[in-house]
């Protein structure tokens, strides 16, 4: 299983920049049927922007569309497969050190996450068009913007748990 590097995705890249610890990569994929195991040295957040693909991890298929926005935690094995004609995908590649810059805790954003918060959502699609425009404050508004996703995340997380017993996150997790 190969383990890509920082700032490292399958597919052609159209646009790559470096933010502060992110880094932000627009693919697009044509003509990929599929894609090999393999996971992220670092945590990286996914905006399908144009097509449809399956992404494979240990437990569970998801269906990505234009629209979806998924984060991977580091280290998470998948594959991709079933791409249509064409697909693309802005990728947030975010380095260790990004989080420990905004003392973040990463535990609770661990796993994979699929993003259905249409705020966060809006905010990807946002990201989006700074990407597509990139002008002399577009740095300093991508990385506001990622902040805000993970504190939303963490914050999301960190009520959902805070309401569970613990006992119960056990059991759902030997389940």
């Amino acid at each position: 299983m190969e383990n890509l590097d920082k700032g490292k995705f399958y597919g052609n890249s159209k646009k790559q920049f470096h933010i502060n610890g992110l880094t932000i990569v627009d693919s697009e994929f044509q003509d990929y049927s599929y894609c090999p195991w393999h996971y992220h040295q670092n945590a990286h957040f996914a905006f399908t922007t144009k097509g449809n693909l399956i992404e494979t991890h240990k437990r569970k298929q998801i269906q990505l569309s234009a629209g979806f926005l998924m984060y991977n935690h580091s280290q998470e094995p998948h594959c991709n497969s079933n791409y249509s004609e064409l697909v693309s995908a802005l990728h947030i590649d975010i380095d260790t050190n990004w989080f420990k810059k905004y003392d973040m805790n990463t535990s609770l954003i661990e796993g994979v996450w699929e993003i259905k918060n249409p705020v966060l959502k809006n905010i990807f699609y946002n990201i989006y068009k700074e990407v597509k425009y990139f002008d002399n404050i577009s740095e300093l508004a991508i990385e506001t913007m990622v902040v805000q996703s993970v504190n939303e995340m963490m914050r999301a997380n960190n009520l959902q748990t805070s309401a569970k017993p613990s006992w119960v996150i056990k059991i759902k997790d030997l389940l």
